[in-house]
C-alpha cells in the first residue's frame, strides 16, 4: 500500500489544501506513470496570482489524483484552483476518464487494489460481504493535509459511509 506519510505533501503545513480525485476507472501502469508525471510536471508549474506555489500532484492507487499546496508559502486562489479543474478535465478527455462523480466511493478490496462502486448500493454490497464495517475505505472528503495523512483510508466503521448502513 502506498504510504501517504513518504508523499511530498506530507512536508507541508497541517492545515493545506488538497484535493482528492477518484477516477472512474482503474489506469493500466502505462497510464499511471503517464498521468503521475503530467500531474508531477503541472503541481511544478502551478501558480496563483502569477507566483509558483510549492505544489504535489500524485496519483495513487491507480486510481486517486491528490493535488495540494503548502499553504505556509502561497495558498491557491480562485484561478489557481480553476486551472487544476480545467487541466483535470484535458485529463479526462485525454484517458476516457470521469474525475468528478462523487458517487463513486472507493475501497481497498482484499487484494489491496482500490476498488470502487456507487454509493448507492452500499447496501448490496454489505449483504454481499463485499463490503463490511472493517473495510478500509477511501475518505475523498478530506479537505486538509492532516485530514488527509491521519485519515484518508479508514474502516467503514469510522467513516462517513457507516450513516448510510
Amino acid at each position: 500500500m502506498e504510504q501517504v506519510k513518504d508523499l511530498p505533501l506530507a512536508s507541508y503545513s497541517p492545515e493545506s489544501q488538497i484535493w482528492i480525485y477518484l477516477s472512474s476507472r482503474t489506469l493500466n501502469e502505462s497510464e499511471s506513470r503517464d498521468l503521475d508525471k503530467a500531474l508531477k510536471q503541472f503541481a511544478s508549474q502551478w501558480v496563483s496570482h502569477g507566483d509558483k506555489m510549492e505544489a504535489s500532484g500524485e496519483f495513487l492507487f491507480n486510481r486517486f489524483v491528490v493535488l495540494s499546496a503548502n499553504a505556509d508559502q502561497l495558498p491557491p486562489g480562485g484561478c489557481s484552483i480553476d486551472s487544476s479543474v480545467h487541466f483535470l478535465r484535458r485529463l479526462e478527455h485525454h484517458y476516457s476518464v470521469d474525475f468528478f462523480n462523487r458517487m463513486n466511493v472507493a475501497f481497498l478490496n482484499e487484494y489491496g487494489e482500490a476498488d470502487t462502486f456507487h454509493l448507492h448500493s452500499i447496501g448490496d454490497m454489505i449483504k454481499e460481504g463485499t463490503i463490511t464495517l472493517d473495510t478500509p475505505v477511501f475518505d475523498n472528503t478530506v479537505s486538509i493535509v492532516r485530514g488527509f495523512i491521519d485519515g484518508w483510508i479508514k474502516p467503514v466503521e469510522k467513516s462517513w459511509l457507516k450513516k448510510f448502513i
